[in-house]
């Protein structure tokens, strides 16, 4: 490639023999991106597949400050001063910007023209490795976000996680989750870069309802030509700052729970990919989200039957299958005569039992237990209890009449 660009414009004087335009031929379809930048950092050429790993015509692209391509320009100035110190660059990632306002990954090499001892201008080939490294990415992000679900104790755990998955696999800096509550208006629930003037403006917005069947997400590459929001969205968005967005239905056994969402800054191009991974993101959320949400559930509808045990009169205890307390009421440690002790307790909290004849009646074959080992309620039961005072080690007798099942 030493003979390609030496001097002046790319190509320059070398169009008039049949030897030469075959070159030139040859550079344009390359399978590889080339282009070259001048000293003012502004292109001066570049073949058909640079041109088309961005999506640009010709005088959409050449003469063009590259810096316009460029996502990153700190990474940009980085290469410049490079190459103008005479280093070489081999294979150094960047994102450059496609004509649809998505991003390509690049990968350059180039090494720069020099004459009379003065920088002329950069030779830059650029493999287009965006597949390769979002895959690799994508993959990543999608264990991080499993593992992280899987180990969340709340749904503030659940949220979290899907926000730092939704917001690093798309390259967003704001997104946010809304569900349904329980007037059926879905509101935030967690929320990253979005202003509270914001949400507050658009609470209880949905493009669905709970009744809503087999909901699509809905993109929005541009909030200022897009017909999808009304005038007041428009005002709304445009204020925020929001150009680009997207509506990602949240659905559990069937039905819409809730959405989540994410803004850009510019136009945004959501592809195919963009949306098979929202959707993606969308299952794992979604199952988390409910699951925690029946967990929550459960844990109050157990709270409420423990604080109603705890009012009755009657002394009632629990254990697990193997017997083990896990729960009394304080009419229990007032029969018992002592504060029992949950996980080490087994079969009841008395000290002591015997059958109404007075003969030992061993733990393990008290009422409780029997009714756990075989599977069955008992009923009526009677059994005389020897309860321990809790002051001292003597006892006093106690009949009870027990009722055990499973």
């Amino acid at each position: 490639m030493d003979l390609l660009l030496e001097t002046g414009s790319p190509l320059e004087n070398k169009k008039n023999t049949s030897s030469s335009i075959s070159f030139a031929e040859m550079l344009d379809e390359a399978p590889i991106g080339i282009h070259c930048v001048d000293a003012k950092g502004n292109i001066q050429w570049a073949n058909r597949t640079q041109l088309n790993m961005l999506g640009y015509e010709p005088d959409e692209y050449i003469g063009h400050p590259v810096a316009k391509f460029h996502v990153n320009t700190a990474v940009l100035d980085s290469m410049m001063q490079q190459l103008q110190r005479g280093q070489s660059i081999e294979s150094r990632e960047v994102r450059l910007w496609h004509k649809d306002g998505s991003m390509r990954i690049g990968a350059v090499s180039s090494n720069a023209v020099w004459e009379d001892g003065k920088f002329i201008h950069t030779r830059c080939f650029t493999r287009d490795i965006t597949g390769t490294i979002e895959d690799g990415k994508i993959k990543e992000t999608l264990y991080l976000l499993i593992d992280r679900l899987q180990r969340a104790t709340s749904l503030q755990h659940v949220y979290d996680a899907a926000l730092i998955a939704i917001e690093a696999s798309l390259q967003c800096h704001r997104s946010s989750i809304l569900l349904f509550d329980d007037t059926k208006c879905m509101r935030f629930v967690a929320s990253r870069g979005l202003s509270a003037e914001y949400q507050k403006s658009v609470d209880g917005h949905s493009p669905w309802t709970l009744d809503s069947v087999n909901p699509a997400p809905i993109t929005i590459d541009d909030s200022e030509t897009t017909t999808l929001l009304n005038e007041d969205l428009k005002r709304i968005v445009k204020h925020e700052g929001i150009r680009a967005l997207a509506f990602i239905p949240l659905v559990s056994d069937g039905k819409i729970i809730g959405k989540f969402m994410t803004y850009f800054d510019t136009p945004f191009k959501f592809g195919p990919d963009q949306i098979d991974l929202c959707l993606s993101i969308a299952r794992q959320v979604s199952f988390s989200v409910a699951r925690k949400q029946a967990e929550l559930a459960l844990a109050t509808t157990e709270l409420n039957f423990r604080e109603m045990i705890d009012a009755l009169p009657a002394a009632v205890y629990t254990t697990d299958a193997m017997g083990q307390l896990t729960h009394f009421n304080p009419a229990a440690a007032l029969l018992a005569g002592r504060t029992p002790e949950r996980g080490k307790d087994r079969w009841s909290v008395c000290w002591k039992l015997y059958q109404p004849d007075g003969t030992p009646l061993a733990h393990e074959d008290c009422p409780m237990a029997v009714a756990l080992k075989q599977g069955r309620s008992i009923r009526d039961a009677e059994a005389i209890l020897y309860a321990q005072s809790m002051q001292r080690r003597d006892g006093h007798l106690r009949i009870a009449r027990a009722l055990a099942g499973e």
